[in-house]
């Protein structure tokens, strides 16, 4: 790149416009190329090097082959007594899976207070209101287990209200 400039401005000293408006467009599409395609190379490898991991109390974690760490299956904003806040449902690799919540952002999750909820095989959760949704969870991990709805309502939203909606096989 500075070899380039350095001729351009050589080609200043001479009389010939015609090249010198070539040079400085080459320059320009070069130089403007660089610095749309380095932002982009930097944000794919910081994306790809940023995978976000938790732990079973909701916490970053760093991936390890020896642990059971968690990923995010699932997040919907939410709105209590006024404030937003983040719901992010994790997996872990047997199924089972959690219930976390942050006022800010995937970084600063902690665990829900739902004993019927946490840690169990937990297929899916849809939002139902701006506070409450619907979480479905399978009674075990196979075939022929009960599942269950359960109907969670953040009105406290590190301790939710959880009603069982319906059970059926």
């Amino acid at each position: 790149m500075a070899n380039l400039r350095s001729l351009i401005l050589s080609f200043n000293l001479c009389n010939n416009t015609p090249m010198k408006n070539i040079l400085s467009l080459l320059y320009t599409v070069i130089a403007g190329s660089a610095l749309i395609i380095s932002p982009a190379i930097s944000s794919i490898e910081s994306a790809l090097a940023s995978k976000v991991i938790y732990d079973s109390k909701c916490h970053v974690a760093k991936p390890s082959a020896e642990d059971s760490n968690e990923e995010p299956f699932f997040k919907a904003n939410f709105e209590s007594n006024g404030q937003k806040y983040l719901l992010v449902g994790l997996r872990y690799q047997d199924g089972s899976g959690l219930l976390c919540v942050s006022p800010s952002d995937i970084y600063h999750l902690q665990l829900v207070s739902a004993q019927d909820i946490q840690n169990s095989f937990i297929d899916k959760v849809t939002k139902k209101t701006k506070n409450s949704f619907l979480v479905t969870i399978y009674g075990g991990n196979g075939s022929n287990v009960p599942i269950y709805d359960f109907r969670v309502t953040f009105d406290h939203p590190y301790h939710p209200t959880i009603k069982l909606i319906r059970k059926y096989k």
